[in-house]
């Protein structure tokens, strides 16, 4: 038997890029997007239907823990002239437990665009937020892990430490800052650093 099926090409696509900034709670957060033609032409006046929801994480060094989604904020805003949209909502601070040192939360923006000839689309987007937005990590050529709090190195073969710093939602961040190099209890080397250089 031949099958035939009918294969219609959609009309228009959505796209929302990665915040780069560093979010924590009780922030504004602002995710902007667009809603484009595959024939070129920006779906100005667009409705974009919008809802957020919030999980919060728990920590691998935390105890398990069933976090639930709740909802957030929910709207629908029109694409400019140039089918451009942006989405606000505040990041309030859900309910931790009092033994949770670093809170963090996902916040999911989901959307939906429906054009004049009822044609849909769905995406949706993560954002990270949390009490600390910022990871910081070294990298010496030759470290070896002693545990989770020291690393050894060979000082004799070393000259540069590199930093670099990190959102939560995975997007090098460029900040400066001190560090301070400790053996045996003793200053080494202390001075001031930019991620991402070799210092």
């Amino acid at each position: 038997t031949i099958r035939v099926e009918e294969y219609v090409t959609p009309d228009f696509y959505m796209e929302m890029p990665t915040l780069t900034g560093l979010y924590t709670f009780d922030d504004i957060i602002t995710q902007t997007g667009s809603v484009n033609g595959y024939a070129g032409v920006a779906m100005a006046g667009a409705k974009v239907e919008y809802t957020v929801r919030c999980r919060p994480q728990w920590r691998v060094w935390s105890s398990a823990r069933n976090y639930v989604w709740s909802d957030v904020d929910s709207g629908s805003v029109t694409a400019d002239a140039q089918g451009r949209f942006a989405i606000s909502f505040k990041a309030e601070r859900p309910d931790f437990p009092d033994d949770e040192k670093d809170g963090t939360a996902v916040y999911t923006l989901e959307i939906k665009v429906t054009d004049r000839q009822g044609e849909t689309h769905e995406m949706s987007k993560s954002i990270v937020v949390a009490d600390i937005p910022l990871e910081l990590s070294t990298a010496f050529a030759s470290e070896v892990t002693v545990n989770d709090d020291v690393i050894a190195v060979n000082r004799d073969a070393e000259k540069y430490v590199l930093i670099e710093g990190v959102s939560r939602n995975g997007v090098a961040q460029a900040v400066d800052g001190t560090y301070r190099l400790l053996r045996g209890g003793s200053v080494q080397s202390e001075g001031l650093f930019t991620t991402g250089r070799q210092e």
